[in-house]
């Protein structure tokens, strides 16, 4: 069924939805979902976005190129690289998606290869900054976010303000380290004008009594912010948001909310532009400031020690787990025999069948209760005890002799 929408002031007559599994635009393959949609549409304007690839659960979504997230988080890394400060202000109301983006923002940082510590404060912990900075670690770059700081920037005095403004200013210097600090505010007309001025500023929701406050902000750019509202509204009210690519081949892409994105606005210092987030988060990066306590450790000598010292009981199982871990962290196979082969077929498996993560994670229960590891208590191991040494190496060689090569995969495996 066909329906008339209204994006930016011009309509949209909505196509059917293609049917097919996967779809072709721009020169690249995208995947259906029931999220993401491309469709036709008319208009009076003439414009083309490039198109690139999202890659969600296994499935390929296109997005505009000025609206990937990444690219945006990826330039806030980079910035922070040359500046050593960036400072990030987060504007929205409550549930609007401030803490999502957040924490995509660090776990992107993260799946980056950047090693920032990350140190959540609250609106109280703002006007004692300084104390929090001293217990801070010299020397590693730092990510702060600070969370719920509307209310107590509303009710702070010139002088706490200054004192605040003053110590972010010098943190990267009394860290001697790259520092992005990240300040989230309820609503605009709370962030004073130290926190207005700062590199990236993001709005994830806007009102009516918004778009006055913002007015001081963007001033002549407020007919964007004002083509945002309409975005957030029809995304709030009717639970998706259209995207126009092209006027030209008549394309636009519909796009569910929370399926997997929001959408959101952001200024690029002097660039002002559309974007969208998606919830994308780990323990690993929530657990930061809890690994930022242990012991610190520089040297390969230090470091082999450290490890030798608290696994000593399991040397072959550390060599065997930095195998894997060396393989993920530089991107180098450090893999050999048959871990390699596993290793092979598995990225085979996930390359060639689009595999989603919570398919893998219910693979890998149904592995874990068929495929048993061997104990010190099992049966196979008390009969290795019993026997003599001459019965062992009998044992073995009789098992080299019958060995076959699994015709299912082995080292010699091509991908279909």
């Amino acid at each position: 069924m066909s329906e008339t929408e209204y994006v930016d002031d011009f309509p949209i007559e909505g196509a059917d939805v293609i049917p097919a599994e996967s779809y072709q635009y721009d020169g690249k393959e995208f995947d259906s979902t029931e999220g993401v949609h491309l469709s036709d549409e008319t208009s009076t304007h003439g414009y083309r976005d490039k198109v690139t690839t999202y890659n969600y659960n296994g499935k390929r979504i296109p997005v505009p190129i000025r609206w990937h997230p990444n690219s945006v988080i990826r330039r806030i890394i980079e910035h922070n690289k040359r500046s050593k400060y960036t400072g990030v202000t987060m504007i929205g109301m409550s549930g609007t998606g401030k803490t999502t983006l957040t924490n995509k923002i660090i776990h992107q940082a993260h799946m980056m290869g950047e090693n920032y510590i990350v140190k959540r404060l609250n609106g109280h912990d703002m006007l004692n900054i300084d104390k929090h900075i001293k217990d801070m670690k010299v020397g590693f770059p730092h990510i702060l976010v600070f969370d719920d700081a509307s209310y107590t920037m509303e009710d702070a005095s010139k002088a706490d303000v200054a004192k605040l403004a003053n110590a972010l200013t010098t943190v990267r210097h009394q860290l001697q380290s790259r520092v992005i600090v990240i300040i989230n505010f309820h609503y605009s007309k709370a962030t004073k004008k130290f926190f207005r001025n700062q590199h990236f500023t993001f709005l994830t929701s806007v009102s009516v009594e918004e778009l006055g406050n913002l007015n001081e902000m963007f001033k002549e750019r407020m007919n964007v912010v004002r083509m945002f509202a309409r975005q957030y509204n029809n995304m709030t009210l009717r639970g998706y948001f259209m995207v126009p690519i092209s006027s030209f081949e008549k394309k636009v892409i519909k796009y569910q909310m929370n399926e997997p994105f929001r959408i959101a606005l952001v200024a690029e210092i002097a660039d002002l532009h559309f974007m969208v987030y998606d919830k994308d988060e780990c323990s690993h990066c929530i657990d930061i400031p809890q690994r930022a306590k242990q012991v610190e450790l520089k040297t390969v000598e230090m470091i082999s020690d450290h490890l030798l010292g608290i696994h000593k009981n399991r040397t072959q199982r550390i060599r065997t787990t930095m195998e894997f871990f060396l393989t993920v962290k530089t991107g180098k196979n450090y893999l050999t025999g048959n871990h390699n082969d596993i290793w092979r077929h598995l990225n085979d498996i996930d390359r060639y069948n689009g595999v989603s993560d919570e398919t893998w994670d219910k693979v890998w229960e149904k592995i874990k209760k068929t495929v048993r590891i061997a104990g010190h208590g099992s049966k196979d191991n008390k009969k290795l005890r019993e026997q003599s040494v001459l019965e062992i190496a009998r044992m073995i060689a009789q098992e080299t002799e019958e060995k076959t090569v699994n015709p299912d995969y082995d080292s010699h495996y091509t991908p279909p």
